[in-house]
């Protein structure tokens, strides 16, 4: 059946649409800059074939898209759903891995760790690890209203720069930093932060962990109640 011109977000629950039928009309919203409403047809058309990478992919985009945008909360735009659905439309299509990365569209996940091993990364070798350290924003656990309460930036040349979050009395927010060094060494990141010292472990989903229960991510939690 022919198609409608436009974009029509509503046939997103017509159960007569094809996955291929869902993701054409959802391009088209990509294309009037609908964000969301191109997402609501990709994701349709996801549901309607879970083996649809090039579906997979443009809602990978959309969502990325969305997150630049800032509507990360009202769309679900975090960068784990982002890149679990760029991951399966590589698992699909291999071919997709190319295209993301001349894709602007996925600037908002190029810096993670899950990213770059997607599109080849090594973490095994020293030299690419440390460039995947260098390029992620590393955060402490998520811990109460005010979000992460420590944060990391891996810099080159070994400078390691600690962050805690300080709340005065007031409500004024002030992060207080504690400069250190940093190295790679086999695979494990040595940090070593005023009088702490940590061996640490990087995951390929994103996140450095030792066996004292030190953890950073570079996924950060969004959108809490």
């Amino acid at each position: 059946a022919a198609l409608p011109a436009g974009c029509h977000p509503e046939k997103a629950g017509d159960a007569g649409m094809s996955g291929d039928q869902l993701n054409t009309l959802g391009y088209r919203c990509y294309k009037a800059d609908r964000m969301g409403d191109a997402r609501q047809l990709f994701a349709a058309a996801v549901d309607r074939d879970p083996n649809h990478a090039l579906a997979e992919y443009n809602l990978a985009c959309t969502l990325a898209r969305l997150r630049a945008a800032g509507a990360v909360c009202e769309h679900d735009a975090y960068l784990d759903t982002i890149l679990d659905h760029l991951e399966r439309a590589v698992a699909l299509d291999d071919g997709r891995r190319g295209r993301a990365q001349a894709d602007t569209d996925l600037d908002e996940v190029r810096h993670t760790v899950r990213y770059r091993v997607l599109m080849g990364a090594d973490l095994s070798d020293d030299a690419q690890l440390r460039s995947v350290l260098e390029g992620a924003a590393w955060l402490g656990p998520h811990n109460g209203a005010y979000g992460h309460q420590t944060r990391l930036d891996l810099r080159p040349g070994g400078e390691a720069l600690f962050e805690t979050l300080s709340i005065a009395d007031n409500g004024d927010i002030q992060w207080r930093p504690t400069r250190g060094s940093w190295e790679v060494d086999q695979g494990k990141v040595i940090l070593e932060i005023g009088e702490e010292s940590w061996l640490l472990d990087i995951h390929p989903r994103g996140e450095l962990r030792d066996r004292t229960g030190a953890r950073f991510t570079d996924i950060p939690q969004e959108c809490s109640a």
